[in-house]
């Protein structure tokens, strides 16, 4: 159930992808997900020993390096569509600094997930769920080179993210089975109550979409062909009036110039 999302969307990928714009959006949302999860993990790898760090840490550097690549195939395609999310490498970044707090957060997967072993599965999830996405978009869209050339090299980052995090994920629960199983259903209700929020997001944004073109086309312009009517009907009215008593007028008074 929680690769749903991810099924979808690499089914609508050609749809997607056919289209500068809706592919740059899609890329800048992937830049900021890499982004994010680069802060997130590198604030998980502080926390263990030097064999996980390591392991986490060349994660965290493999989030950032896909997030330039998000990043630069987005610009691209629509050099100005959506936002420019700043460097981390450079410093003071606004929306690096808005990125860096979103991974502070009391909702964010470090802090919800502070157990190792419930944070590995919850990688494995995530990592698991992006090659699927991943693997349909590369399948179904051979006759875009970029797709080609750039989703391989993706994909053996995100595969080697999975078989790692599934090594440790298991090396826990063969330590501690009744604790890593009570975790796994943790893990899978906040990945599902943030497939909810997501989908709230689109529902909302689909919504306001369609108020808007029943308001401009259903309300606004009705009422303004019937206000420019009513004016064309009053203006032949006085036009076929005629002039008072008294009031010596020729035709050129009631010429519009």
């Amino acid at each position: 159930m929680i690769y749903v999302r991810e099924l979808v969307a690499g089914l609508v990928s050609p749809f997607v992808v056919s289209s500068p714009e809706r592919f740059a959006r899609q890329l800048r949302r992937f830049a900021h997900t890499e982004l994010y999860t680069h802060y997130d993990i590198g604030t998980v790898a502080g926390r263990q020993s030097d064999g996980v760090r390591a392991e986490m840490e060349r994660h965290s550097k493999d989030e950032l390096r896909h997030y330039h690549v998000f990043k630069e195939w987005s610009a691209r395609l629509a050099p100005y569509l959506g936002t420019n999310y700043g460097d981390p490498e450079d410093s003071g970044g606004l929306d690096e600094v808005s990125v860096r707090a979103q991974a502070e957060e009391a909702a964010a997967p470090n802090r919800r997930l502070p157990v190792l072993g419930d944070y590995m599965t919850y990688i494995f999830l995530s990592e698991s769920r992006a090659v699927v996405q991943f693997k349909l978009t590369q399948w179904l869209n051979p006759w875009n080179a970029r797709c080609r050339q750039t989703i391989p090299l993706l994909l053996s980052d995100e595969t080697r993210h999975v078989r790692y995090s599934l090594r440790h994920a298991w090396g826990e629960f063969r330590r501690e089975p009744w604790r890593s199983f009570k975790g796994f259903f943790r893990v899978l209700g906040y990945i599902l109550r943030q497939d909810l929020v997501d989908l709230l997001k689109l529902v909302q944004t689909i919504g306001s979409t369609v108020a808007g073109f029943v308001l401009y086309y259903g309300i606004v312009t009705p009422y303004g062909l019937f206000l420019r009517l009513c004016g064309t009907l009053r203006r032949g009215r006085i036009r076929s009036g005629s002039a008072p008593e008294g009031a010596a007028l020729d035709s050129s008074f009631w010429s519009e110039s």
